[in-house]
């Protein structure tokens, strides 16, 4: 079990800020930084690994704010048999948790050959020297420290899953294709019956 002390300390910071409607916190007297409101991670789906209901209710709604899908997972077992069952652009991995801690849930979800290229980010309050060595020998591609800074939790996320999104938005056009300026050009059929289109 995690000491109070820590969820008492990440619920503070986070009363401390504002929160616009995109996620990004900002200063109550300062404005919003240039381009924030573009932070967008529509339909990327991420699964939340945390066992702290608190972190777990603000991550959730700084994440769906910025329009990802959030599936939450309250420890590594769980964590394993989300990825076992579902498909995830990216999961987000406490590290010390009950029944299985992070670690050993990436390594078990690596196992898996087709998890090998699924961003797993590690989320630590821990500040210790070689727990960031620790984290890349265990298989997480990344890691943000806790309490969470939203700028730097979306800064992370899409390093790893803003191509993936984009490719996913481009497939679902659909029978089109995109012509040399950019323009969306109908696909025609290789025959119509009764017209000549060679």
């Amino acid at each position: 079990m995690k000491p109070i002390n820590q969820s008492l300390l990440f619920d503070t910071i986070v009363n401390m800020f504002d929160m616009d409607k995109n996620g990004m916190t900002i200063q109550s007297d300062a404005k919003p930084d240039v381009g924030a409101e573009e932070v967008r991670i529509d339909g990327a789906r991420i699964l939340l690994v945390e066992d702290n209901e608190i972190n777990q209710e603000v991550a959730t709604e700084i994440l769906s704010n910025a329009g990802a899908i959030v599936e939450i997972a309250n420890n590594g077992k769980e964590a394993v048999d989300a990825v076992a069952s579902k498909e995830f652009d990216l999961v987000l991995m406490d590290l010390q948790m009950p029944v299985m801690g992070g670690y050993e849930a990436t390594k078990l979800i690596r196992i898996d050959r087709k998890n090998m290229n699924l961003p797993i980010i590690a989320m630590t309050a821990h500040a210790m020297q070689g727990v960031e060595a620790e984290c890349k020998a265990a298989g997480m591609n990344d890691y943000v420290s806790k309490p969470i800074d939203t700028k730097n939790l979306f800064s992370t996320i899409l390093k790893w899953v803003k191509q993936n999104v984009a490719s996913s938005n481009l497939t679902s056009v659909g029978s089109t294709k995109t012509g040399t300026e950019g323009t969306v050009e109908p696909t025609l059929p290789d025959r119509i019956p009764g017209v000549d289109i060679s």
